[in-house]
């Protein structure tokens, strides 16, 4: 049988839910940074050899990034009230988990657990090995990390990886 891995929109509600516990703003502050906690958490799951078949990234500027638009499903999440979207200056965002949304991550850590006895291990393991690293740094200093930029100069801008 094979090992069932959550998805990425696990993985997102997770890293909303970390930052939500770990960070002064209590969210993640900016769409960089959430793109690229996004891709550094991908990074980790490709590592410990849990490749996700849809999880694809695309290069842009400032990096790879999500082809589907994190931001996009973001802000379904905030629609569906499992995310807050805080505009602060009418520049920067700082994404938010809600309460409904700590609810629905409870449900799935514990539905995860159930069906993969690995997926709370690897949970612990993004959590410390990727955001406790990760948490507080700001977008721009996640482009400067050596995962983002061995990533940028793999593949041509546009190109997916």
């Amino acid at each position: 049988m094979t090992e069932i891995i959550p998805d990425k929109s696990y993985w997102l509600l997770g890293i909303l839910e970390y930052a939500s516990e770990n960070t002064e703003e209590g969210g993640v502050k900016g769409s960089l940074k959430m793109e690229k906690l996004n891709v550094l958490v991908r990074q980790k799951m490709i590592k410990m050899g849990h490749e996700e078949d849809n999880w694809e990234l695309m290069m842009k500027p400032f990096g790879p990034a999500d082809p589907g638009g994190l931001s996009r499903m973001l802000q379904k999440y905030h629609l569906l009230d499992i995310a807050e979207l805080e505009k602060i200056r009418d520049e920067t965002i700082i994404y938010k988990i809600t309460q409904k949304g700590k609810k629905i991550k409870y449900g799935l850590d514990l539905f995860f657990s159930k069906i993969s006895s690995n997926t709370p291990a690897i949970k612990e393991k993004i959590e410390r090995e990727v955001l406790e690293e990760n948490i507080t740094k700001s977008g721009n200093q996640l482009v400067k990390t050596p995962e983002i930029q061995k990533l940028k100069h793999q593949e041509i801008r546009g190109k997916k990886i």
